[in-house]
């Protein structure tokens, strides 16, 4: 597996990257896609992108708060046939290297609680390290401090 930052100039995998989130996370968010296509010139910098056998398998998509020097997971995703393979734990882990690498406090994220198998995503975070900190309505809102 090689998971790596885009650059600019990938727009077209960041395209791709965005697609696998739609196709995977489409019902719980499906207004934010087409937006996100749109934004492709801000954006491909701040996307990780997953490959296996160079077969694109998912990504991350980031932003920054600059006022508490956090980074801001925004949405991640893995095609349903390569989860459980450790994609989604090796995006996450790249974030947080880059984080630390860029002198960053933590990582925040914000999720719908909907199940995703045997439990959802908000208890997968808080397996890797991340602490609730709050919730409104289906949100939870999860970080993890350097």
């Amino acid at each position: 597996m090689k998971i790596r930052r885009l650059q600019q100039g990938e727009e077209e995998i960041y395209s791709e990257v965005v697609q696998i989130m739609a196709s995977v996370l489409g019902k719980t968010y499906p207004q934010h896609f087409d937006y996100l296509l749109n934004q492709h010139a801000i954006t491909t910098e701040k996307t990780f992108a997953a490959f296996i056998d160079g077969k694109l398998v998912g990504g991350a998509i980031y932003d920054i708060d600059w006022d508490s020097m956090n980074l801001t997971g925004k949405y991640a995703a893995v095609l349903p046939e390569f989860q459980g393979r450790g994609v989604g734990k090796g995006l996450v882990r790249s974030l947080e290297l880059f984080a630390k690498k860029s002198g960053f406090k933590g990582i925040s994220v914000d999720i719908k609680t909907p199940k995703t198998g045997e439990s959802t995503v908000s208890e997968w975070m808080q397996r890797q390290g991340y602490q609730e900190f709050g919730r409104l309505g289906e949100q939870v809102y999860l970080n993890k401090k350097f």
